[in-house]
């Protein structure tokens, strides 16, 4: 379970007749994420701010056009609502957690996630120009700014965050 959601897998079980009669088993697993409607208090900042609409917009309508530019930016996501999106199954191509316990990717990790952003934005640059607009009036609901939103009053716990680590910024560059 991560901190704004809750993370499980499916396990899918299908049987398929051949055009010969015969009964193939077959089991397809996916990664699924909902969001922690168990949890009020992170339920409460979810709705709040919009984070899982965010991430739906960007799996069901965003990301399906940056991965026809480039694919294997992200992982593919066969279904998406506002309970529930299902992807592939990464561990079934043999990806693994890059970082260590520390949490500390090594260079050749960090190459590689820096790489993908790359080829991500590329994506996105080239999806604006080929539109002839910009992402923010295309899918305005997958590109919003929802960790610190316009217009939040300055006694909101985001906007203090935000507000004492610029100052802490301006400390340090000191």
């Amino acid at each position: 379970t991560g901190f704004l959601g809750r993370h499980q897998f499916l396990m899918l079980k299908v049987r398929r007749i051949d055009a010969e009669k015969n009964e193939h088993l077959e089991q397809q697993r996916f990664f699924t994420k909902t969001p922690p409607l168990e949890l009020a208090s992170r339920m409460e900042y979810v709705e709040e701010f919009g984070v899982f609409k965010k991430e739906v917009s960007v799996y069901r309508e965003l990301m399906p056009q940056l991965q026809k530019i480039i694919p294997h930016v992200a992982p593919n996501c066969y279904y998406a609502d506002e309970r529930l999106l299902v992807f592939e199954h990464l561990a079934d191509q043999k990806f693994r957690m890059a970082a260590g316990r520390d949490g500390i990717l090594n260079y050749d990790h960090l190459h590689c996630v820096l790489k993908t952003l790359a080829a991500l934005h590329a994506s996105s640059i080239i999806y604006e120009v080929r539109c002839g607009r910009k992402l923010n009036e295309l899918h305005p609901e997958a590109v919003v700014e929802n960790a610190y939103p316009l217009g939040i009053p300055e006694s909101h716990v985001r906007k203090q965050n935000f507000n004492n680590g610029n100052r802490v910024f301006v400390e340090l560059i000191k």
